[in-house]
């Protein structure tokens, strides 16, 4: 019976190797969130320097990247990882911009269409009540 309590817990289709498979991820989860809570961040002067550097040149040819390593005092692959980060960062908010801009286009023609269907709305109604109108005028010419 031991060995039936000890299973209990277990979902029928799981084995017991999936559970000890999901707690080591669970642990190496902690790891990596400690990992990470002690991991560096760079000054405001070195981010300063770095997004000055980024504004002249988005690309980072070998020798610049180490030049810059060295005068911040960074490893090149550090300065590497930062200028790909920005470099995504700038294609995330130009696609934001291009949103906000293609969004107040689609709302302008948006707006504009049913201005249009209004106004034609407007026209075929108009006809309605003169070829009513027209009809109802012969009409009462025409009585004895």
């Amino acid at each position: 019976m031991q060995l039936g309590s000890a299973l209990s817990h277990v979902h029928p289709h799981q084995t017991i190797y999936e559970d000890d498979r999901r707690v080591m991820m669970m642990m190496m989860m902690e790891e990596d969130e400690g990992a990470s809570s002690k991991k560096r961040r760079l000054g405001v002067d070195q981010v300063r320097f770095l997004e000055s550097s980024f504004k002249e040149e988005k690309k980072l040819e070998p020798e610049r990247k180490v030049k810059i390593a060295q005068q911040l005092g960074l490893q090149p692959r550090q300065v590497a990882i930062w200028f790909q980060n920005r470099r995504a960062r700038s294609r995330s908010k130009q696609l934001e911009r291009d949103y906000i801009v293609l969004k107040s286009l689609y709302d302008v023609a948006t707006l504009e269409k049913q201005k249009l269907q209004d106004e034609v709305l407007f026209s075929f109604l108009i006809n309605l009540i003169l070829v009513f109108y027209t009809k109802c005028t012969l009409e009462v010419l025409q009585r004895p």
